[in-house]
């Protein structure tokens, strides 16, 4: 077959001939005073035929296609070839005899095709894009329907700096970094197979295609979507499918070094996938939802945000950097946890994991009135502060791990929330400086306490803790309470005998005598529940007295006395004996 171009003058008919810019060209068009060297017919040319158009030296550097609806086959810049760039009209492109049409760069230099490029239009013949050995920057590309396959073996770079038009596909193939900043208006799906795709500032796509990040027919190829609007703010709305791949083979990020770059569009878990952040300035929100039936696993130092309610049931592994779950975002559907050393899990919203571990080094904070709740096994690996926070374990939970080296800091707002029956169950609470675990079990039945730590707010605090817990629960009920604590948060008059216990700034007695050499503990049975609670001595008296004295007077004794305050003292009882053991009530005074 056939295709005609035309400058009034010029007409070719198709034939694979190699011509190579002539590095005796005397200006940049490419039509006029023999710039091409014609290898078929060994004689200089005025203008290029269809075919293979190659550079190899360093002869006008920029050059201007002048012609008029020009095609050929393919451009190659060759070893020799400097950093050239090709201005001027647009370049369609044709496959010849089966073999792809193609722009290859077998240089080191970057090379720069500043016209419009058109494929074909066939949908079996792929344009090939092949930054071998150095970078490309190409202008505007109408794939008219012809796959756009780039390649490099190297990890060179394509830049994309117009829009990218037609119904054909994109594909990322071998170690190709490629780079889009058009607002893309091609229709076709974009395929990472290998190498990675950036999305920079501004840069957009037809809403209706989607990304696959790794192909399952090549799982060791590593493959990559990455924002790369280093001042943020940039919003990718397309759906994202993340498929089979091996081991650290599929990522989704970004590496802005400040604000948020977000991806919008709905994300499908064919195979875990990494999500990176590479600057710990940096965050990358993602708002859609996840699903799948694999998990994520968060790395890079920068911040990732949840928002979208996603329902993805694989791990959430935590190795480095932030991720933060803000309002409408999830972990997944009662999806795992796991915390590594150096990284941080932070929930501003309410949320509900299955299996939660805390790994020693690892960070979880809970945000103000939010909740995180825990169905499955809570393992300590190292401290959690509640803050104003609030943490809970399902009544089908279990705690592991919980120790002087690892608990639940829990002297905020924020309250540790369990199901307790009549067999004793532990809450590991404390403060940032002291473990002080309590154990509570009911008499009868079961409900939900939540506890928490507070100072000590009586007059009376020398002879009790530095510290008190708060027990809340639904009603009333009867309790038994093992409370444990250490030397250093005892009252300079913390009793060393029997100890009493201190609810609500009144003393209940108990006849309990501490054990254990620092911590130490007391237990404590049959205590009407709930509210604020410290063992300790014997509570200080509401009247302050002076004066107290007795004389006889006519076969009387009269009790005369004087105090210097009384709070909240309604009445003194007056008692007489006959023995000094068994005493009888006499009569009342006022307070």
């Amino acid at each position: 077959f056939s295709i005609g171009f035309s400058m009034g003058f010029y007409s070719n008919i198709f034939a694979q001939t190699d011509y190579y810019w002539r590095s005796g060209a005397t200006h940049p068009n490419w039509s006029g005073a023999g710039n091409w060297w014609n290898t078929s017919t060994s004689s200089v040319v005025t203008l290029p035929g269809f075919g293979n158009l190659k550079f190899d030296n360093s002869t006008i550097s920029s050059t201007v296609n002048n012609l008029s609806g020009y095609a050929t086959h393919a451009i190659y810049f060759l070893s020799g070839s400097s950093a050239r760039t090709i201005n001027g009209n647009s370049i369609r492109f044709y496959d010849y005899s089966g073999n792809d049409p193609r722009i290859k760069n077998e240089t080191s230099n970057d090379q720069t095709i500043n016209v419009d490029i058109l494929g074909d239009g066939d949908a079996s013949d792929p344009l090939l894009l092949e930054a071998h050995s150095g970078d490309f920057i190409l202008k505007k590309i109408n794939n008219n329907g012809s796959p756009i396959w780039v390649n490099s073996d190297n990890g060179n770079t394509i830049q994309f700096t117009d829009v990218i038009s037609g119904s054909g596909v994109f594909v990322n193939r071998y170690n190709t970094y490629s780079k889009f900043s058009g607002s893309n208006t091609f229709t076709g799906n974009v395929y990472i197979d290998e190498g990675e795709v950036w999305v920079e500032e501004n840069c957009s796509f037809n809403n209706s295609i989607s990304f696959d990040v790794g192909s399952s027919s090549r799982m060791a190829d590593v493959a990559k979507l990455l924002m790369t609007d280093l001042n943020g703010g940039t919003t990718l709305s397309n759906n994202l499918v993340v498929n089979q791949g091996n081991t650290d083979t599929r990522y989704i990020g970004g590496v802005n070094t400040s604000n948020t770059n977000t991806f919008s569009g709905n994300i499908t878990l064919n195979r875990y996938v990494n999500l990176e952040v590479t600057q710990s300035t940096g965050t990358v929100e993602f708002s859609g939802v996840i699903s799948g039936a694999h998990g994520i696993d968060k790395i890079g130092v920068g911040t990732v945000v949840f928002s979208g309610n996603n329902t993805y049931t694989g791990v959430n592994t935590l190795k480095a950097g932030k991720l933060t779950v803000n309002a409408g975002g999830s972990l997944g559907n009662n999806a795992d946890v796991v915390i590594q050393s150096g990284a941080t899990l932070e929930i501003n919203t309410n949320v509900t994991v299955d299996d939660l571990n805390i790994n020693s080094g690892g960070t979880l904070t809970i945000g103000s009135g939010s909740t995180l709740t825990v169905n499955g096994t809570l393992t300590l690996g190292d401290d959690i502060n509640l803050g104003s926070g609030n943490l809970v374990l399902a009544s089908s939970g279990s705690i592991s791990g919980a120790g002087s080296s690892s608990y639940i800091i829990a002297n905020g707002s924020g309250t540790f929330k369990q199901n307790v029956g009549t067999s004793a169950v532990e809450f590991p609470v404390g403060t940032s400086s002291s473990y002080m675990p309590i154990e509570i079990n009911t008499s009868s039945g079961s409900a939900d306490f939540e506890v928490r730590l507070i100072s000590n707010s009586y007059g009376n605090a020398a002879s009790y803790l530095d510290k008190n817990w708060v027990i809340t629960s639904t009603g009333s009920p009867t309790v038994d309470l093992k409370f444990t604590w250490p030397s250093s948060e005892e009252g300079t008059s913390f009793p060393t005998g029997n100890i009493n216990l201190h609810k609500d700034g009144s003393t209940l007695t108990y006849n309990v005598t501490k054990s254990g050499t620092d911590p130490y503990s007391a237990s404590y049975s049959g205590v009407s529940c709930c509210g604020q609670f410290s063992p300790g001595g014997t509570a200080t008296l509401p009247v302050e007295l002076i004066q107290f004295d007795v004389v006889v007077e006519e076969s009387q004794n009269i009790l005369r006395w004087v105090t210097a305050s009384e709070l909240n003292n309604h009445h003194f009882d007056i008692e007489k004996s006959m023995n000094g053991q068994d005493f009888m009530s006499i009569g009342r005074v006022s307070g």
